[in-house]
């Protein structure tokens, strides 16, 4: 069953290459976007069709092609395992099967649309997403505009590190102030401390923002390895307003400063904690976070490039941008890893 990935609909910056109008180019690339969506619309199931080029019909609205991330939800909905089923049968087999259980579908959904994409496949655009009626989404942009304004009372020298834009989700890294060196370990080299932002406006996730850290020698990047890394996660539920996060961030961002100092000190205790069986330690770690087996090879390959059997070591080769990028690891997938490895630091070390 085709998808529409249409360019607009993604996006992917690198801050540390172009330091000059990373933040700038990253609100355009979001309002411009936002200005494209259409109003939500809230239909039973029962309402939608597909034809016979597999678009979403939605009554008083058009036709709509799926995302990678919208056919997802559909499968799931309606109970359907798209590329199993549907492997030897034609467009118009699919249509048939896939009005045949909407007619039977009960309940309600929220459907996002925009009009990115529109006439690829004689439709008036995308269905971003299928979401429950009580979803409440924020824009990306606001979401961005609120971080920066508010950690600029903080600290006035921001950047934007890297961002991805995604059918599932909105993501970028903050960095805050000057690269730092953790210590006197010049092996670690220079770190930049920032936060990190998730946002999903189709269902995705929920709304999240960490503390982080990039590694400049080699742009890896964490979750920073404390307790309380985690500074915002909410649900897009009813009654999720911006002003609501900017209330309970503001005071969060004045401590910042504080825990990413107590970060660089994790990373150099990090060094002096020895692994005796590195395959089994990552092993370990990627099945206690739900990651894929198949990271196993290429992971160890990346340790035995520059190896140090410790836990500095193993959190370096998890996360090596290098690596990542060649396994074609989704943003969303990234960031995982990067919770996992600073998690499995936190938990080795303790720093006052």
């Amino acid at each position: 069953m085709p998808v529409n990935n249409h360019p607009a609909l993604t996006m992917s910056i690198n801050g540390l290459k172009d330091q000059s109008d990373g933040f700038q180019r990253l609100m355009h690339s979001l309002q411009t976007a936002e200005f494209m969506n259409n109003p939500d619309k809230t239909v039973f199931l029962n309402q939608l069709a597909a034809d016979n080029n597999l678009n979403i019909v939605v009554p008083d609205m058009g036709r709509f092609a799926l995302t990678d991330w919208s056919k997802t939800q559909l499968a799931t909905m309606l109970g359907i395992r798209f590329d199993k089923w549907f492997e030897n049968s034609d467009p118009q087999d699919q249509a048939y099967e896939l009005n045949r259980r909407f007619s039977r579908a009960e309940g309600e959904v929220k459907l996002r649309t925009t009009l990115l994409g529109a006439g690829e496949c004689e439709n008036e655009g995308t269905l971003r997403g299928i979401v429950s009626p009580s979803f409440s989404a924020i824009n990306d942009s606001h979401i961005a505009e609120l971080v920066f304004q508010s950690l600029s009372l903080v600290e006035p020298e921001l950047r934007i590190i890297r961002a991805d834009v995604t059918t599932r989700s909105t993501s970028f890294v903050v960095g805050i102030g000057k690269p730092f060196t953790p210590g006197d370990q010049r092996e670690i080299g220079a770190v930049f401390g920032g936060i990190h932002i998730q946002n999903s406006g189709v269902g995705f996730s929920s709304l999240a923002i960490t503390l982080h850290l990039t590694r400049l020698i080699c742009t890896n990047g964490m979750t920073v390895p404390i307790h309380n890394a985690e500074i915002l996660r909410r649900r897009h539920t009813s009654g999720l307003t911006i002003e609501k996060v900017q209330h309970e961030v503001g005071f969060k961002f004045r401590e910042i400063p504080g825990h990413l100092r107590k970060a660089g000190q994790i990373l150099q205790a990090s060094r002096e904690v020895m692994v005796s069986n590195v395959e089994e330690t990552l092993s370990s770690i990627l099945q206690r976070f739900h990651l894929p087996k198949r990271f196993v090879a290429p992971l160890m390959q990346t340790f035995n490039r520059a190896p140090e059997p410790t836990a500095f070591g193993i959190a370096q080769a998890m996360t090596d941008a290098q690596t990542l990028n060649e396994l074609k690891v989704r943003p969303e997938e990234r960031l995982q890893i990067e919770q996992a490895a600073g998690t499995y630091l936190q938990n080795l070390t303790q720093v006052a």
